[in-house]
């Protein structure tokens, strides 16, 4: 019986994560003066080595979508959001990456005084057995994207 849980539970961990992108109906270019991509590496021993590359994805799609894309230096704007792509990451001993990849859309807001982000979109999940995560966030940025209303 403890082999059959031990492998049971191997099996599980070693699943790749299935990400189910949830993006609010109201997100559409009319209603969105633009979007800066802002991205939170995490990942540690060579799990990500394409952050470039992910940033540059991630605008292009956005354009091709009909957003307007600002740098993430300019200035907010009062219909301003932010696409964060966060992964955190680490190599196993035997040479594999595992994780946790969190994609968000959101809008910075200040209320009376308080700060805080309304959060119009996100997911993520963990994943384990890949060699780089490079590969694996560029198609979740395409899903998360394809999840926009259209």
């Amino acid at each position: 019986m403890k082999t059959i849980l031990t492998t049971l539970c191997l099996l599980i961990a070693s699943m790749n994560a299935s990400y189910s992108f949830v993006v609010s109906e109201q997100v559409t270019p009319n209603k969105i003066d633009s979007i800066a991509v802002y991205i939170n590496d995490g990942a540690k021993d060579g799990c990500w080595t394409n952050l470039g590359e992910a940033k540059r994805y991630a605008e292009d799609k956005l354009e091709l979508a009909g957003f307007t894309v600002r740098s993430s230096n300019d200035k907010w704007t009062p219909k301003g959001y932010a696409l964060e792509i966060t992964i955190t990451s680490r190599r196993t001993n035997y040479s594999d990456c595992y994780g946790y990849i969190r994609i968000s859309l959101y809008q910075p807001k200040w209320i009376d005084g308080v700060y805080g982000n309304f959060e119009v979109g996100s997911d993520g999940g963990s994943f384990n057995g890949y060699e780089n995560t490079n590969q694996l966030i560029l198609d979740n940025i395409q899903k998360f994207i394809k999840a926009f209303p259209k």
